[in-house]
């Protein structure tokens, strides 16, 4: 049973979703271009992609554009309504990424941005070990998480409403940590500022899955 906390951050993020489609993205561009080409350097055209914690989709987008195939998955109904909107072509699925339903070394890479740090240290740790199982040996995984220490929540108000999702924040240190403690030799690790909110930065780092099961 999850705990109260994780339930608040996905009924957050269900009446966040309709919201969200039309803003634009905390980080610029070619931020994101940048890392994409770096994650598409180490795979082939017609490569089998996880999308972990996928949201609105707009990753997904970027990902098949770019000649992968991908499945994505989250545990928002509200973000997934909307990715399907926004990806008519897309193959999304109501996963929780705790307890994945795939087999073993089912993909050839993770995309997993911007998800795992709505998760407590404990539930984060299921995760990598859930996602280094579903990577083929030498599989590529790329992350990325709120830069900072310690946790929070972070609230937004509609409707007189406070919605709340917590957030644990990440340091490259930490995060270079939980890779190597779950299988992953990491490949690169840097961290991106938001120009349009200078409180807001994350840590993004592409990862190996060295070989055999963790």
């Amino acid at each position: 049973m999850k705990d109260a906390t994780y339930e608040m951050t996905r009924r957050s993020h269900d009446r966040l979703a309709k919201i969200w489609i039309n803003q634009p993205s905390y980080f610029d561009k070619s931020l994101k271009d940048a890392h994409t080409k770096r994650f598409l350097a180490h795979l082939r055209k017609g490569a089998l992609v996880l999308d972990a914690g996928c949201g609105l989709g707009k990753e997904a987008k970027l990902l098949l554009q770019n000649g992968l195939r991908v499945i994505s998955i989250d545990i928002s109904k509200g973000m997934l309504k909307e990715a399907r909107k926004l990806v008519p072509n897309g193959d999304f699925r109501y996963m929780d990424m705790t307890r994945l339903s795939f087999k073993d070394e089912t993909f050839d890479a993770v995309w997993c941005f911007s998800s795992i740090h709505h998760l407590r240290k404990a539930e984060a740790a299921k995760v990598m070990k859930e996602l280094n199982h579903v990577l083929k040996p030498n599989g590529i995984l790329t992350i990325a998480a709120k830069e900072g220490k310690g946790w929070y929540y972070n609230v937004t108000r509609q409707d007189g409403k406070a919605l709340k999702r917590f957030i644990k924040s990440y340091t490259v240190s930490s995060m270079s940590e939980m890779l190597a403690d779950n299988g992953f030799k990491l490949l690169d690790i840097r961290v991106q500022r938001s120009k349009i909110r200078p409180d807001w930065a994350r840590v993004v780092a592409v990862a190996r899955k060295s070989k055999g099961r963790q």
